[in-house]
């Protein structure tokens, strides 16, 4: 399987970046473009996928990790799935983070965390027995596990305000729209 970089996971790290440069040079950027709750009288309809474009400028690691893992999962999916169905994903967990936050949560949001989510579950729904390397983990863990794990933290968190500034409900709201998407939808069988 070709592992190089695939054009929607450029483009998507390219206008990622790209926005990221906007909130320095235009500060207003992330007060118009943030998810914002819906009776705060600032949401906007368009905000539930402009805000899968911002990330947080006093943490460089908030575009980072997001990038990296859109990059690392993203790639195997697009190829696996066609540029076409790729950004589908992309967008559809986008904008099922974006309403399962505002759903749950009272509070303004942003980051490409909820679509990276989606893409990491699609990842594991379609390679679940993918060995992973993880930094700082001692040892590899399934793709499977790894999804897991990640949904049981974000579960705790939304509950219990674990890690408070996590939007945990927008990174579940990604997940579940990619297994439905991918399973339910697409019924796209596992491949590994």
């Amino acid at each position: 399987m070709n592992s190089q970089m695939t054009p929607i996971v450029k483009n998507l790290l390219i206008i990622n970046v790209l926005f990221y440069m906007a909130q320095f040079a235009f500060p207003a950027t992330e007060y118009y473009l943030s998810l914002w709750p819906l009776g705060s009288g600032e949401f906007k309809l368009y905000q539930l996928i402009t805000t899968g474009f911002l990330h947080s400028t006093r943490d460089i690691w908030h575009l980072g990790m997001n990038m990296f893992e859109l990059w690392m999962f993203g790639k195997f999916l697009e190829n696996v799935l066609g540029s076409k169905k790729f950004l589908t994903l992309y967008m559809v967990s986008l904008i099922g983070a974006s309403l399962l936050h505002i759903a749950l949560s009272n509070s303004r949001a942003i980051g490409a965390s909820g679509a990276v989510m989606g893409v990491l579950i699609g990842f594991a729904l379609l390679f679940p027995n993918m060995k992973l390397f993880l930094m700082f983990f001692p040892f590899p863990i399934k793709a499977k596990y790894l999804a897991m794990g990640l949904a049981a933290l974000d579960i705790i968190g939304g509950f219990t305000s674990y890690e408070s500034g996590i939007a945990h409900f927008a990174h579940l709201g990604g997940m579940i729209t990619a297994v439905i998407l991918i399973k339910l939808i697409w019924k796209i069988p596992k491949i590994l």
